[in-house]
C-alpha cells in the first residue's frame, strides 16, 4: 500500500514537472514574440521619433529667430518708455 501510494505520488510529481516544463516553453516563446514585437516597433518608431527631433529643433530656431526680429521694436519701444532695465536685459538674451 505505502509503495503503491509512493508510486502514484512520484507519477504526479513527474506529471507536474512536465507540465512545468511546457508551461516555460510556452513562455518562453511568448517572450521571444514580445521580444520580436518590441524590436519592430521600436524600429518602426525611430524614425518618425528622429523627424519629431528635427521638426523640434526646427521650431526652437523659428522662435529664436522671431525674437530676434522683433528685437528692435522692441528695444526702441522700451527705450522710448525709459524702460532702460528691461532693454538691457532683453539684449542680454540675445548674448
Amino acid at each position: 500500500n505505502k509503495f503503491i501510494s509512493a508510486t502514484e505520488t512520484i507519477r504526479r510529481m513527474k506529471q507536474n514537472v512536465e507540465d512545468m516544463e511546457q508551461g516555460v516553453s510556452a513562455l518562453r516563446t511568448n517572450m521571444e514574440t514580445v521580444s520580436r514585437q518590441s524590436s519592430e516597433l521600436e524600429e518602426s518608431l525611430s524614425d518618425k521619433r528622429q523627424r519629431i527631433d528635427r521638426l523640434s529643433r526646427v521650431q526652437l530656431l523659428l522662435k529664436r529667430l522671431d525674437f530676434l526680429c522683433e528685437l528692435p521694436q522692441t528695444l526702441k519701444t522700451l527705450i522710448e518708455r525709459r524702460s532702460y532695465d528691461r532693454a538691457v536685459r532683453l539684449y542680454q538674451k540675445t548674448t
